[in-house]
């Protein structure tokens, strides 16, 4: 009972250790697999990290959470102005010196505090970005952080300090094509000339290399644009007919548009009207996803400048159709949103009840607990005072030894009566079994009694003359030992074989022990040492098991 007890406990405590590992562990999973996506996938690294915003985190957990949640609203677009946390994430980098997430954390940083509007502390830390970089020797960290730098400034319209710094970081890394275009771009809102000729033809020369029809296509298109401002149209016509080659792609749609504008824009209005009923002829898909000039409203609209530059009148209410859906479209996205934010802040307090359900789940379970607790020790204190007073009638027990052994000599002296020693023995087996098993007051003055009958001191090593008792046993239940001896008797010790034979006469487990003067704990260990030589199931019946 004892030993059932303290493994009660410990298999509690032991569930409650395994909860707290498994969210440990799982809490890294999910990090893990956040990471991993959170380029590629932000929307989904985002649902993984809400998952595991209530958590417990350790120190690192903390850092890895707030670096992917700043790297997720960069990622989709949003400002890091309150990614404040960012920061805790890079003093523990810094602190253990964990190179990869360190240089991912600088930029992350340098962005919120570019948002934040803080000068001072975004040169600061920019740097002893730089420094780090310059000491690690490492060009590409250099590279990334004037790319990110920059791309923050031509976020705010800060184009200048935006182009010089695309200008540096093309010194550290000539072989990426967006950084040329967009200097590019941040050349062409400075000067607004055709001197952004090199960024723009070296991006597309990179994309070609690389293989990139996509971008180099998308270069084409916007250098195109620059050309048509800068009233260079011969190279913006140059521009279209480098795009009509990519057939497959789906720029090519947008050529004979674009070619009809260059042409407009020169007053060209027949060429025009070639290249517009071209754009018509491929018109397809959903406007909603198109700009305005690539909608049936737009081309109507083109159409509209085109009849106008031959003479017809102007139809303005083109453009009041398109600015009455633009309104009637942000009212719709107006009421949208509110119910959006209505329903975020329902499922918010619905989160909170949820948190403080949980929390007196929580305390329930942990009085529980105490509960439980204090009833496992007021029962081990009990069975313990029990113990002892079973263990002082295990004293007086000690006068059933010399009563036995008297019997067991008088028997070796006269064999011939087998019938007399079975009916002996069988009786003391009787008074053990009811002494053992009712330590009641009468049973006491019996033993006392018995304790009487002699007052020599006989040492002996059980009540029972096992030699005799084998003979009964083989007599009362089909050959038991003699089997058991036969099958296992090089397999189990000679207590071993006793304990089986009272086992096989239903002597209980407490009988078991006054008879033999063992413990309860000693039977049962060595039940489970029998189950263990002969193979055995826990569960299963060891008479049964032999009697096979």
């Amino acid at each position: 009972m004892e030993s059932k007890l303290a493994a009660f406990i410990c298999t509690v405590f032991s569930i409650l250790l395994l909860g707290a590992c498994t969210q440990s562990e799982q809490t890294t999973k999910l990090l893990t697999q956040a990471d991993s996506i959170i380029y590629s996938h932000p929307d989904s690294a985002k649902y993984i990290l809400d998952k595991i915003a209530d958590n417990e985190l350790t120190d690192k957990e903390k850092a890895d959470y707030w670096r992917l949640r700043t790297t997720s609203h960069i990622s989709k677009g949003k400002s890091t102005i309150e990614d404040s946390t960012i920061m805790v994430s890079l003093d523990y980098y810094k602190n253990h010196d964990m190179q990869r997430e360190l240089k991912d954390t600088y930029m992350l940083v340098l962005n919120h505090l570019f948002w934040k509007g803080d000068t001072v502390n975004y040169k600061y830390y920019m740097a002893e970005a730089s420094n780090l970089a310059e000491n690690k020797n490492d060009s590409l960290f250099t590279y990334k952080i004037l790319r990110s730098v920059a791309n923050d400034f031509y976020t705010k319209n800060e184009y200048e300090l935006a182009y010089n710094y695309y200008k540096k970081a093309v010194e550290y890394n000539d072989s990426v094509p967006s950084t040329f275009y967009m200097a590019g771009l941040a050349y062409c809102q400075i000067h607004n000339n055709d001197t952004i000729d090199y960024w723009m033809q070296k991006a597309i020369a990179l994309a070609k290399q690389q293989k990139d029809t996509v971008s180099a296509l998308h270069y084409y298109r916007n250098y195109t644009d620059v050309q048509i401002i800068v009233k260079n149209y011969d190279k913006a016509l140059a521009n279209m007919r480098e795009m009509e080659q990519y057939k497959a792609n789906s720029f090519h749609n947008l050529v004979p548009y674009t070619t009809a504008m260059i042409f407009l824009q020169q007053h060209k209005l027949d060429s025009a009207q070639y290249y517009l009923d071209k754009t018509i002829e491929q018109h397809s898909g959903n406007d909603k996803e198109k700009s305005f000039l690539a909608t049936k409203k737009g081309l109507s609209f083109f159409q509209n400048l085109i009849d106008y530059g031959r003479g017809d009148s102007f139809n303005f209410s083109l453009i009041g159709q398109y600015t009455d859906s633009l309104r009637a479209a942000q009212k719709y996205e107006m009421i949208k949103f509110e119910e959006q934010l209505l329903a975020k802040q329902e499922l918010s307090e619905q989160n909170q009840a949820l948190i403080i359900k949980k929390q007196r789940t929580q305390l329930l379970l942990l009085s529980i607990l105490f509960i439980i607790s204090i009833v496992a020790i007021t029962t081990y204190i009990y069975i313990k005072k029990k113990k002892e007073k079973l263990s002082q009638m295990d004293e007086k027990m000690e006068s059933l030894h010399q009563l036995l052994a008297d019997v067991s000599d008088d028997l070796r002296k006269n064999r011939e009566n087998s019938s007399y020693f079975k009916k002996v023995l069988l009786q003391q087996l009787g008074l053990i079994r009811l002494t053992a098993s009712n330590p009641t007051n009468q049973n006491q003055e019996m033993l006392q009694r018995i304790a009487k009958i002699t007052n020599d001191e006989i040492p002996v090593d059980s009540l029972i003359v096992w030699e005799d008792l084998y003979t009964l046993i083989d007599s009362l239940y089909d050959n038991f030992y003699t089997r058991m001896q036969k099958s296992y008797g090089d397999v189990l010790a000679e207590k071993e074989i006793q304990l089986c034979c009272l086992l096989c006469a239903n002597f209980t487990t407490k009988e078991i022990s006054v008879i033999t003067q063992q413990s309860i704990r000693t039977i049962y260990q060595r039940k489970t040492t029998i189950r263990e030589k002969l193979d055995m199931q826990q569960a299963e019946d060891i008479v049964e098991f032999i009697s096979k």
